[in-house]
């Protein structure tokens, strides 16, 4: 047993996300009265969140690491379902119970705190807690018994508004907790996943790096290292993140499939340079003389960033590593991806030479950087409207592109849209896949041209806001299968009868 474990500090890799921490803590409620009269000069003991329910009855969070296709090359293990009663360690178990305690301490807390730790305990439920935090930072009474009550409101704060996407408010408050304690690995947790959910993966990952360190057998902070350390393209740290956690859990049956692909990726990038430029951070074969266009797909990245980024009007994503294989078979066996994929973003994008030397090489990079992107948003994005923009945000229809939605248009047939709000990279054929991606990327090019560009914004608010349903139809209600067949059609005209570069 771990020493964490002993002190029933759990955490996980694969539950990181904004939206996994609101469906654990619920608004504040009072704790039980302590015996006897009440301090001065509060009349009831201050309240602290407390769990509402159990990861398992909650939403399900993105999936990490990325599902292997059926499609998948050779060598790659296939998905294996979690062996019955199996529950993947929590990340938000550590904040649960940190907060569980908190409120636990709090009669003996009322009884005898100094001024200044009732005080801030009693403001740690406002609007604005910091203020509070800062009597509790100051109360000489601040440790009991080895518990800090300082940290544990930090954490509590932190995690409230990372529950509610206040990322600035969480994280200067866990950056606050790893100055005030920082071999606490709670607080180093908590911040590595703020910094990962503002997409500064390398922030993240050296936070955590010393929580692995002085905790290797607590198998959640290994899981979560790991993670983090594929984000950054540290595969060789990532094994052993790996190895560490397998150690306690082995019968993880998909993370173990999971570390035979973070070793192909390991293999196959163990010469590879690194070279950073505006956050873009690029692991590439320097001594293949196909690699010359590094600096243009630098700048193709932070392009489609910056683009998507005012879209949905907010920042740029601050970091992105992009992996980059000397084949396509390569690339495909470090992703595990399917026979029609060009590039995979999971965290790190993932390309190869092959796809950057064809001439619509940096469509896909822009494609796959979209994503990147929009994985900042909050909430599952529906899948149409993730490849959809990602489409739209490549450039102007192709002429392959243009046939492929002439066809659909003939076809008379179209895809339920609710069956297209579930995940393409399961989808093996390559005429589905396409299928699945022509239409997609018809409905969204619906939305923008019929409600304006701020629709997509408009779209991914209500993901924000756990309404994810049904966004065409409610954002333009004249959307239909038929009408979007017919609107095929008029694109595949628009597109052929445009001018291409180089031509009059």
């Amino acid at each position: 047993m771990s020493r964490l474990r002993g002190a029933a500090l759990g955490l996980s890799a694969l539950a990181l996300g904004a939206a996994g921490l609101a469906y654990l803590l619920r608004a504040p409620e009072p704790a039980p009265a302590p015996a006897g009269p009440p301090p001065a000069p509060p009349s009831a003991p201050p309240s602290a969140p407390s769990p509402v329910s159990s990861p398992e009855a909650s939403p399900a969070p993105r999936p990490e690491p990325a599902p292997v296709s059926a499609a998948a090359p050779a060598g790659c293990a296939e998905d294996e379902p979690d062996p019955p009663g199996f529950v993947r360690p929590s990340v938000w178990e550590l904040i649960r119970l940190r907060n569980a305690e908190l409120r636990d301490r709090l009669p003996q807390l009322s009884r005898d705190a100094s001024p200044d730790l009732r005080a801030g305990l009693v403001g740690l439920s406002a609007a604005d807690p910091d203020p509070a935090l800062e009597r509790l930072r100051a109360a000489p009474d601040r440790d009991r018994d080895g518990f800090d009550v300082a940290v544990a409101g930090l954490l509590n704060a932190a995690s409230r508004a990372l529950a509610d996407g206040d990322l600035e408010a969480a994280a200067r408050r866990a950056t606050r907790a790893v100055e005030e304690a920082p071999a606490d690995p709670g607080a180093r947790a908590l911040r590595a996943m703020v910094l990962r959910e503002q997409g500064r993966e390398r922030a993240a990952w050296e936070t955590l790096a010393p929580a692995f360190a002085g905790t290797p057998d607590e198998p959640a902070i290994a899981l979560l290292h790991a993670r983090l350390s594929e984000d950054v393209g540290e595969h060789a740290a990532a094994r052993e993140a790996i190895d560490a956690y397998l150690r306690e859990v082995p019968e993880d049956a998909r993370v173990t499939g999971w570390r035979a692909r973070v070793r192909v990726r390991a293999e196959l990038t163990e010469t590879h340079a690194r070279r950073s430029w505006n956050g873009v951070e690029v692991l590439w074969p320097d001594q293949d003389p196909r690699a010359t266009p590094i600096d243009a797909l630098m700048e193709t990245v932070d392009g489609a960033m910056r683009a998507m980024a005012r879209v949905m009007g907010v920042a740029r994503r601050p970091e992105l590593t992009v992996v980059v294989y000397r084949a396509r078979e390569e690339m495909r066996s470090a992703t595990c991806s399917p026979e029609w994929t060009g590039a995979v973003f999971d965290g790190a994008l993932h390309v190869d030479l092959d796809r950057l030397a064809d001439p619509d090489g940096l469509r896909t990079v822009r494609h796959e950087a979209t994503h990147a992107q929009l994985a900042l948003a909050r909430g599952p994005i529906p899948f149409w409207l993730n490849e959809g923009v990602a489409q739209w945000m490549e450039g102007p229809i192709t002429e392959g592109k243009a046939r492929r939605l002439a066809a659909l248009a003939s076809r008379g047939v179209w895809i339920p849209f609710a069956s297209l709000e579930g995940p393409f990279l399961v989808i093996d054929d390559p005429a589905d896949a396409g299928f699945a991606y022509d239409q997609s990327l018809v409905m969204v090019r619906w939305l923008v041209e019929r409600e304006g560009q701020r629709a997509i914004a408009d779209a991914l608010r209500l993901v924000a806001e756990g309404d994810p349903h049904d966004l065409l139809t409610r954002l333009s209600p004249d959307a239909d299968g038929r009408a979007l067949l017919g609107f095929a059609g008029e694109l595949a005209d628009r597109a052929r009868l445009s001018p291409r570069p180089g031509t009059r």
